[in-house]
């Protein structure tokens, strides 16, 4: 299924505070997207292609809970890049301020979007540069489900979605 929501643009990547924090994530702004279904299913998965000689980009989805119970994003690996962290953006002292947190959570029966000017995957130490066309595979682990690999395409821009963006 389709998922659409409206995304604000992408802060530049600045400064991020070193305590990671857990956040609650934001009721989804469309409930039939967010129909229940059995366990953790992916929606619009997609990565921003790098720009110039940058080693870092960021990862966005809609992540659904058909289960019963909350679950959370707790990590996320993928072979392009050393590292991938869950980040946040806040409004801090009058400017934006990027911020990595420790989990996610997907509230039960509804979703959690990671989408450009908030919530994301940060994807850093790129082993190569990605191209708009390119697709790379990320797992995701959760607290309580089981992993998900799960192919991201490559979007020169992340705020519309990907083509065959629903698993």
């Amino acid at each position: 299924m389709r998922f659409f929501v409206p995304a604000l643009a992408l802060a530049a990547l600045a400064a991020c505070s070193p305590a990671p924090q857990e956040r609650p994530s934001a009721p989804p702004a469309d409930k039939a997207a967010a129909a229940p279904t059995a366990g953790i299913t992916l929606q619009n998965p997609r990565v921003r292609a790098t720009l110039g000689q940058n080693t870092a980009t960021a990862g966005y989805l809609v992540i659904a809970n058909g289960g019963a119970s909350d679950d959370r994003l707790v990590a996320a690996a993928c072979d392009c890049a050393e590292a991938v962290s869950i980040h946040t953006m806040r409004h801090e002292n009058g400017r934006m301020i990027m911020a990595p947190i420790e989990s996610l959570t997907v509230p039960a029966g509804s979703s959690a979007a990671l989408d450009p000017g908030g919530d994301h995957l940060m994807l850093t130490g790129l082993k190569r540069p990605l191209k708009a066309g390119e697709t790379v595979s990320l797992t995701l682990t959760f607290a309580n489900a089981a992993p998900v690999e799960a192919a991201f395409p490559v979007v020169a821009d992340p705020r519309t979605p990907a083509p065959h963006a629903s698993h």
